[in-house]
């Protein structure tokens, strides 16, 4: 993918022609970022002092908030992204479906920041391969990319066999499942009613290193 071209938001040039590339009223487009650079200012990040604020728009209309947490144990972090939507997915809008996604960052150059790999395959969860993502900086200017410019030959759900083509052998493989724990129930039980406790004995090492036989008493 070529770096998209970058656009200001103070060019009505530039916000016309968005929106008509993309399904997007002038004031859904400055509300994204608005809401974004609100949001960023809510992050927490002692770490890296890089502060990312998300806002999702949902296909009713509503807008959804996230920013980054970080975390002394680094990788137990979370994007601002991954944030925004589990508060999408676990709050019902994912049945209502999502029309665009925009980012605010710190950063001001050529180029504003995009969202990591992980955010990325995470958003490709939930959302249609063509939604604009809107990248904004500090300064007014942004850029937009389709989630499948971002990710191309991605992998999502409908890669993953559906569950009825699993037929007889989910079924198979569940029984198998629960037949196994009972038969770990059943012995354990006959230890405990004392069927099995003298007939078995195994080796342990005492508190001198030494191997020694122990029997069920």
């Amino acid at each position: 993918m070529s770096t998209p071209s970058l656009l200001s938001l103070n060019s009505p040039t530039d916000i016309t022609t968005t929106c008509n590339t993309h399904p997007l009223t002038p004031t859904e487009l400055t509300t994204l970022q608005t809401r974004s650079s609100a949001a960023k200012l809510t992050a927490y990040c002692p770490y890296s002092r890089f502060r990312v604020g998300a806002t999702i728009l949902t296909k009713n209309g509503e807008y959804i908030d996230g920013a980054n947490v970080e975390n002394a144990a680094y990788p137990v972090g979370t994007c601002a992204e991954r944030v925004a939507f589990g508060k999408a997915v676990t709050g019902g809008s994912r049945e209502v479906g999502f029309k665009a996604l925009g980012l605010s960052t710190d950063g001001s150059g050529d180029v504003p920041a995009s969202p990591c790999g992980m955010c990325r395959q995470f958003i490709r969860e939930f959302c249609d391969l063509d939604m604009p993502i809107f990248m904004f900086d500090n300064d007014g200017k942004f850029v937009v990319a389709k989630l499948e410019e971002l990710l191309p030959m991605s992998f999502g759900p409908e890669a993953l066999p559906p569950r009825e083509s699993l037929g007889i052998g989910g079924t198979v493989l569940l029984a198998s499942g629960v037949w196994y724990m009972w038969s770990y129930i059943e012995e354990g039980l006959k230890y405990i009613l004392g069927e099995k406790r003298k007939e078995e004995s195994f080796k342990i090492t005492n508190m001198k290193g030494e191997k020694e036989a122990v029997k069920w008493e």
